[in-house]
């Protein structure tokens, strides 16, 4: 929670220090849930900065952690996270794909965006509609709508999930 505060507050330097103190002491003790929450975190830390590769490291390595846990929306969110980045880095075809596929999943757990990061979603889903032609957005929509839970995963991971995952992260 501190973190977040010092990241609303625009100290990002304090908000990453303490989302590193955390990441490091749910590793210590093993906890893959609560390891999901400073890895966003500091994805979208490094997404804001622009830092795309580094935000991608941070969201797949949270999804990877992901895979172990059944039906979390932490999930939803490292997936809108890393569609975040892979627009940015402009392959909107995927972006698309990967909102979609949070979507449905965020769905099936009757969960919402959360309304700090409804800005973000709505941002993307805008630039993605004016960046793809109807046809190009409703095919990436509509794969992504039709994936399941693990097939998202494998979507978002790609084939380069292990190296991915186990960079170092700074």
């Amino acid at each position: 929670v501190l973190g977040t505060v010092l990241q609303t507050q625009g100290d990002s330097l304090q908000a990453e220090q303490i989302y590193q103190e955390s990441l490091r002491g749910f590793e210590e003790t093993g906890d893959h849930w609560e390891q999901t929450g400073p890895l966003r975190n500091l994805g979208h830390l490094a997404w804001m900065q622009g830092e795309y590769e580094l935000a991608t490291r941070f969201y797949t390595r949270s999804i990877v952690l992901c895979q172990g846990m059944r039906g979390t929306w932490f999930l939803t969110r490292s997936l809108e996270g890393l569609a975040r980045v892979v627009c940015a880095q402009g392959d909107f075809p995927r972006a698309a794909t990967l909102l979609a596929a949070a979507e449905k999943q965020r769905t099936a757990l009757g969960a919402v965006v959360l309304p700090t990061e409804h800005a973000n979603y709505d941002d993307t889903i805008y630039f993605l509609h004016a960046s793809l032609s109807s046809q190009a957005f409703e095919e990436a929509w509509h794969l992504g709508s039709s994936m399941s839970r693990e097939q998202s995963m494998v979507y978002a991971l790609g084939s380069d999930s292990g190296s991915l995952s186990k960079r170092p992260l700074r």
